[in-house]
């Protein structure tokens, strides 16, 4: 029997997260062979909802592959 690895990310609220996260993720995924990872990112523009520059920074291939 296989397994999946996935990552739940309760809540990423405000810039400062949003950064933290994009720099250790690629880390966690790596060395925990992360195949999905979910994330509430609502509150990532500052606590103010999302907008479309933070969800296309969010989703930047280049953030997933590093």
């Amino acid at each position: 029997m296989t397994g999946v690895n996935i990552l739940l990310i309760g809540d990423v609220v405000g810039s400062r997260a949003g950064t933290s996260s994009k720099k250790a993720l690629p880390r966690v995924f790596k060395k925990h062979d992360i195949e999905y990872c979910v994330a509430n990112v609502e509150n990532a523009a500052g606590g103010f909802g999302v907008t479309k520059e933070v969800c296309d920074e969010i989703l930047d291939p280049a953030v997933s592959t590093a």
